[in-house]
């Protein structure tokens, strides 16, 4: 498997004072290279979606990926023998009759 393509792995992490009521939130972003594959997922109301699956080498997590200008919130994670797959909801496909 190739991983070709750069993309920016987002990770919110709150970070917690014990003194303090506020918590702040920072993103850290991590650069990796990754394998991006494009594909439908159909849910079982009917509904059909375009999808990304983003394949990355090692154990990571993420709440959101930036590929190139765009940001995509992360929908599902799965982990593999050394390698994490990201699916991502691009928009909806519309089927016309």
């Amino acid at each position: 498997m190739r991983y070709d393509q750069s993309v920016t792995l987002i990770q919110n992490q709150v970070n917690d004072d014990d003194d303090s009521l506020d918590q702040v939130v920072t993103d850290v972003k991590t650069p990796v290279k990754a394998n991006v594959q494009s594909t439908k997922v159909t849910t079982a109301s009917g509904k059909t979606f375009r999808s990304l699956i983003v394949r990355v080498y090692g154990d990571y997590q993420a709440n959101q990926i930036q590929i190139g200008s765009k940001i995509f919130e992360v929908q599902d994670t799965s982990k593999h023998n050394c390698r994490t797959d990201f699916t991502l909801i691009t928009n909806e496909v519309i089927f016309h009759g």
